[in-house]
């Protein structure tokens, strides 16, 4: 099996970290937490837990958090990395499957896809990004890339796009891409994403940078 690794960008997820950890320890040995100025115990949860820690001196965000432990995993020999939830959202049967299609396919991108959506703008990229690109859910969190990915691009978004930029750029160059549907349990606390509102309009507000990113060239 090709080096794996697992990086997971958190937030204020005491509540959850360790049994996410703990769960996926079963499968990989290397697990990268970026704690994104968390102000409860997070980092203090990593640190008991073993894992390679980051720690943002002041918020990030998702993507950019996402990006710098997607960059330690890879600088230290990653063949492949799965973006994981701290929220425990992610069920834990999902990882098997996905590791099974890196042993047998290798793609360069996996991509979950959902049931089910939290927001109906979700509905909307997914349209989106079947007409123009073939999967469903590119706001799905749970994806796994491969090192030449990463090699190729180094980052994950330019602007804001909810971190699907490196998603949709490297599947527009050619780069081979699987879907796989996964299973998500719905958060007991508030998404840190925000309510209905405010989320439907920051996931607007990324998918306008998406089409116009396309439709200018940039990428």
């Amino acid at each position: 099996m090709k080096q794996v690794w697992i990086v997971i960008p958190a937030h204020n997820e005491q509540a959850t970290l360790a049994q996410v950890i703990k769960g996926i320890r079963q499968y990989v040995d290397q697990v990268v937490v970026v704690n994104d100025a968390s102000t409860d115990i997070t980092a203090q949860v990593a640190k008991q837990m073993g894992v390679n820690l980051i720690s943002n001196q002041r918020n990030l965000g998702y993507a950019k958090s996402l990006e710098r432990g997607l960059r330690l995993a890879f600088a230290k020999g990653a063949s492949y990395c799965i973006c994981w939830d701290a929220d425990g959202q992610h069920v834990l049967k999902n990882l098997p499957k996905i590791l099974t299609i890196i042993k047998s396919d290798q793609p360069d991108i996996i991509v979950g896809k959902r049931q089910q959506h939290n927001r109906w703008m979700e509905r909307v990229w997914g349209i989106y990004s079947r007409f123009r690109f073939g999967f469903s859910d590119p706001l799905c969190g749970l994806k796994a890339y491969s090192h030449r990915v990463w090699e190729r691009y180094g980052y994950v978004e330019g602007k804001y796009t909810i971190a699907t930029e490196l998603l949709f750029k490297a599947v527009a160059d050619g780069m081979t891409w699987r879907e796989v549907e996964v299973a998500v349990k719905r958060r007991v606390d508030q998404s840190r994403f925000g309510n209905s509102i405010k989320g439907n309009w920051l996931e607007l507000r990324a998918l306008v940078n998406v089409v116009f990113g396309r439709f200018l060239g940039n990428w």
